[in-house]
């Protein structure tokens, strides 16, 4: 999005969520310029969580340097991904809201490691208040999976 000056412009994350609810409900005859709308929109709040994604990452690379054989990884999920789940049937996701569109791994060798890299990170990145650590290791899913998850919130640069 641009304004009118030819500059980007900040999507917030009201803005963000109306997109998402259009797109949630599908490209519909006769609507299909609002959902092409709605996409760019949810395309710019995407591309917003490039660069913090990146300075999360710094954190967790130093963190990796810290721990032989480890490995660090970041990714912004793809928009098709985005798209997929806000429109999940079993669930009422907004895009304002989704936490997950910029994700670092770290992976490490034990679990000790982990809770040493959870804590380390934990000390220099502001957690996302109530569910910032999800530990799926010490309670796993019902598929079994495991993992630590922090959430953090990295703000924009301006």
């Amino acid at each position: 999005m641009t304004s009118d000056n030819g500059c980007s412009r900040i999507v917030s994350r009201s803005r963000a969520s109306a997109a998402g609810k259009i797109l949630r409900d599908g490209a519909v005859a006769g609507r299909e310029s609002e959902y092409a709308q709605a996409l760019e929109i949810a395309q710019q709040w995407r591309a917003q969580h490039a660069e913090p994604t990146e300075r999360c990452f710094e954190q967790v690379l130093e963190c990796a340097r810290r721990m032989p054989g480890s490995v660090s990884t970041y990714r912004l999920k793809r928009m098709i991904s985005i798209v997929r789940k806000l429109q999940r049937s079993n669930a009422h996701f907004k895009l304002g809201e989704l936490d997950d569109i910029g994700g670092c791994r770290l992976i490490v060798e034990t679990n000790d490691q982990v809770g040493e890299a959870a804590n380390w990170l934990a000390a220099r990145l502001p957690l996302k208040n109530g569910s910032g650590d999800k530990d799926y290791i010490a309670r796993p899913q019902n598929s079994g999976y495991r993992s630590r998850h922090l959430t953090v919130f990295i703000y924009l640069m301006g």
